[in-house]
């Protein structure tokens, strides 16, 4: 007997689920009509042949198939994103997070006569939101991606196995970032966002004018805000930013590229002219190539290439890996490797 009240329990409760996904199914489905409507009205034009709706039992999943969507905003800047298929996954108990789906998609942005194409191959987001809709975690990660338009000199770029991730530290997860400080140590501005960047086989014909040439093999970096630097970017939100200890926190950079291998770490914020200020470290082997590159190309000799490579074995120290210790400065608008100052530093956004 308790064994049937068991069994009858277990199947109503399965039909109870089945009834809610499919109602679930069906409210999600009103709401992203409702959703491209209004897009719609705010002057978007959205066009799909078809909008299906599956996952059962375990994730609600829509596919537009063969989407267009375009729209220009307000500032004149204009966007189109076309895909043969758009795959959106949420999953009934969670649905602050979104899993998107797109084996190929081109999304084009455009601003006067510039413009800057790009295709994905087997592209994958996440979209983590509060129950605002407000963004926490960003990620992305495609198998290719390519860039063709003015701002790479039509030229296209290319670069295999990238992943993309920001967030927004909050809560408890800012408080662990942050730390306690010890005694002695300044207090630093909590985090207000980290950024992480990875790709394989980076290749522009213009990275053939190095001596290394037009393929990166690795790069990484990954960089964290301290303080909030607000939604707008002139003067005025830069120098708040700025007075109350925002930084720009560069983790690590590395990169693989022909002979050169660097890794580079420090953190920048501004001077009160709104220029780059900050330290780094930088640990580099390789670096023998770009003065040969030098001159080869007229622009040092013989005599001069020696001595900046003396020059730099004396202000640097060899680690285990015979990688060379290089310190960077930026202040008073100059940049500085070491004693010497090799470039001028303008402010990162005129009055």
């Amino acid at each position: 007997m308790r064994f049937r009240i068991f069994i009858a329990l277990l199947v109503a409760l399965l039909l109870a689920y089945v009834v809610f996904w499919f109602v679930l199914a069906d409210q999600a489905e009103k709401k992203v009509v409702a959703a491209i409507d209004a897009q719609r009205r705010a002057g978007a034009a959205i066009a799909y042949d078809a909008l299906d709706v599956r996952g059962f039992p375990y994730r609600l999943e829509f596919a537009a198939i063969n989407l267009d969507m375009a729209r220009e905003e307000p500032n004149g800047v204009s966007w189109r994103v076309v895909s043969p298929e758009l795959v959106v996954v949420l999953q009934p108990w969670r649905l602050t997070h979104a899993i998107l789906f797109a084996e190929d998609l081109t999304a084009t942005l455009s601003e006067a006569s510039d413009s800057t194409t790009l295709v994905t191959r087997n592209m994958r987001a996440s979209v983590v939101t509060d129950e605002a809709r407000v963004p926490l975690r960003i990620a992305m990660e495609t198998e290719h991606l390519t860039a063709s338009g003015s701002e790479t000199g039509n030229q296209v770029f290319s670069a295999e196995n990238v992943d993309f991730h920001w967030r927004r530290p909050t809560g408890n997860t800012m408080a662990a970032l942050a730390g306690t400080p010890a005694e002695g140590d300044a207090v630093l501005e909590p985090l207000s966002s980290q950024w992480a960047i990875r790709g394989e086989r980076l290749h522009h014909p213009a990275f053939g004018k190095s001596p290394y040439g037009e393929t990166i093999q690795r790069f990484m970096a990954t960089l964290s805000v301290r303080g909030e630097p607000g939604d707008r970017f002139d003067r005025q939100a830069l120098a708040v930013w700025r007075d109350q200890g925002g930084t720009l926190e560069l983790t690590q950079l590395s990169m693989a590229w022909g002979a050169l291998d660097l890794i580079v770490e420090g953190s920048v914020s501004l001077d009160d002219r709104f220029r780059p200020l900050g330290a780094f470290t930088a640990q580099v082997k390789g670096y023998e190539a770009v003065i040969d590159h030098l001159q080869q190309a007229g622009e040092i000799d013989a005599t001069e290439a020696e001595t900046v490579k003396q020059t730099l074995r004396n202000i640097t120290s060899d680690d285990e890996e015979g990688r060379l210790t290089i310190p960077i400065a930026m202040q008073s608008g100059r940049l500085f490797i070491g004693p010497l100052p090799v470039a001028n530093l303008p402010p990162v956004i005129e009055e």
